[in-house]
């Protein structure tokens, strides 16, 4: 399930995707969004609001389903935000919601067919990880 609060200030958006120190096994399957920093993200630069809501959903309902950070490595990585990075241009293949790259302008998942630094999130979604708490 997923909860949008008016701020929570960092991050933007979180997902309780499961247990373990860094969430890599499977387990409770939440994530929480700021609505406060999602409107940001609609006002600068502008973008549309379901674009980044969708886009925001769709992320942390990736982490859900075992895609987290550094599994694979261009998943919630912050140096594939901006050009200046070289993460920037070494995942720009692959092209997911997943990568901070395209979050709020892909709405889907990579499969893997981009090029080299490319993966394949269709054929990795993990549907196990969906356990009764």
């Amino acid at each position: 399930y997923g909860i949008f609060v008016y701020n929570k200030l960092f991050p933007k958006g979180h997902a309780f995707s499961g247990e373990g120190a860094m969430y890599t096994e499977p387990g409770t399957n939440a994530f929480v969004v700021s609505a406060k920093r999602m409107e940001k993200k609609v006002r600068f630069p502008p973008k549309e609001r379901e674009m980044v809501y969708a886009g925001v959903i769709l992320h942390e309902t990736g982490h859900t389903m075992g895609i987290y950070h550094g599994n694979p490595p261009g998943c919630d990585n912050r140096k594939t935000k901006y050009p200046w990075f070289k993460d920037w241009w070494i995942y720009t293949d692959y092209k997911s919601c997943m990568n901070y790259k395209y979050t709020y302008k892909i709405l889907d998942y990579s499969d893997g067919t981009h090029g080299e630094y490319d993966y394949d999130d269709w054929g990795n979604l993990d549907l196990t990880w969906f356990q009764p708490i």
